[in-house]
């Protein structure tokens, strides 16, 4: 049994359907021997988990409420309440056709839903295909493909023929390979046939952890980045107003989800040119997948820096709000100074204070977008 919430009072409305996966063990890897763990991946499936937690805890679109949540995990601890006898099962491939099945059932039952499919785990990829592998990949090294999903074929099953209004992706696997290397693992399998001569009927955003021949990072044993930097943006400054309330709509999400990206690269010193870039493919911004509850503020990022950097090193920069003490940074170097302040109509002001405490390039600015960057000109 894959389902780990299910809202028995919206049954039969249009609503939210997560389907998630999380591999992480891959059992029959290339390579793979008793004393040699090549292939396990536990970032990516604690990732996929801090996002069932998230959409239980904090998901929040009263048109389209969360109605049923899917999930196959290839270790089944969570921190989490599921339902009483639930099994978490693997993400092998029966189980995970089990699990799309239904998960494709309830669109198609009660059209104009909403769809979730977030898949975490290896992939492989090239510039005409996306395969996402699950733990039974390479079980039959002459045919290892039939342990994938052929994810090219899903999203156009999916966006053809399920009846949903939209359907968000989110799929965090490194993206490369060519097609040959793929060819040689077998064909693999398709969900349904091949419906390249469908047009989508629904409003299809596609977000995934990097760009094509690019990796997907993360530390054992913690969730991914691409997660991490995800449920951060979701919870914090992924949001456009509109209509007097905070959305989250396709454009505020991936604004959000690179600058979160980028932050954490930043605390962990890693080496720039490693630095995840997602790619985006963004529906309609009309289509809302997620609000931010009433009484709550979205917490913004801020890049705060001198045109010339050199200055960060011979100033304090700051931040006020009218007629309150400006707030320093603690420290001076010349990095970029990074923060997070809340969104509001009024206007910040922001500049360097130097040794005699006179301020220079002050300047102010409304912080109501998911990153914003301010430079100040205090000379060459």
């Amino acid at each position: 049994m894959t389902i780990i919430f299910k809202d028995p009072e919206h049954a039969g409305k249009t609503g939210t359907h997560v389907l998630l996966v999380g591999a992480s063990e891959y059992p029959h890897f290339p390579e793979r021997t008793p004393t040699n763990s090549k292939g396990r991946l536990t970032s990516a499936e604690l990732g996929a988990k801090a996002m069932a937690k998230w959409f239980l805890t904090d998901f929040y679109n009263p048109e389209k409420p969360l109605i049923s949540m899917r999930a196959l995990f290839s270790n089944p601890d969570v921190d989490f309440c599921i339902p009483s006898g639930t099994s978490i099962l693997p993400p092998t491939w029966g189980n995970f056709k089990a699990a799309y099945d239904e998960w494709f059932e309830e669109a198609t039952n009660v059209p104009g839903s909403t769809l979730v499919f977030y898949f975490g785990g290896h992939g492989i990829a090239s510039a005409t295909f996306q395969a996402l592998l699950l733990d039974d990949f390479h079980q039959d090294p002459n045919n290892s493909m039939e342990g994938a999903v052929d994810f090219n074929n899903l999203k156009i099953t999916v966006g053809a023929k399920s009846g949903a209004n939209d359907v968000w992706y989110f799929i965090d696997t490194c993206r490369y390979s060519n097609a040959r290397q793929a060819a040689g693992q077998s064909t693999g399998r398709l969900v349904y046939a091949n419906y390249f001569d469908l047009e989508p009927g629904a409003y299809e955003t596609d977000i995934r952890s990097t760009v094509l021949g690019g990796s997907a990072g993360g530390f054992a044993n913690s969730p991914s980045f691409f997660a991490s930097a995800l449920i951060a943006a979701l919870k914090n400054n992924a949001f456009d107003k509109q209509q007097n309330e905070w959305r989250a709509n396709a454009t505020a999400i991936s604004t959000a989800v690179q600058a979160q990206l980028d932050k954490i690269y930043r605390e962990a010193n890693l080496t720039p040119k490693y630095v995840q870039r997602p790619q985006f493919t963004l529906a309609n911004n009309k289509i809302i997948f997620h609000r931010l509850r009433h009484g709550l503020t979205p917490q913004m990022q801020v890049s705060l820096t001198c045109k010339n950097a050199s200055h960060n090193a011979t100033h304090d920069l700051f931040w006020a709000i009218k007629r309150t003490a400006p707030k320093l940074r603690t420290e001076r170097n010349t990095a970029t100074w990074e923060f997070s302040l809340p969104a509001a109509d009024h206007k910040y002001q922001f500049g360097a204070i130097d040794d005699s405490n006179a301020s220079h390039g002050v300047i102010k600015e409304t912080i109501n977008k998911p990153n914003s960057e301010i430079l100040l000109d205090i000379g060459p």
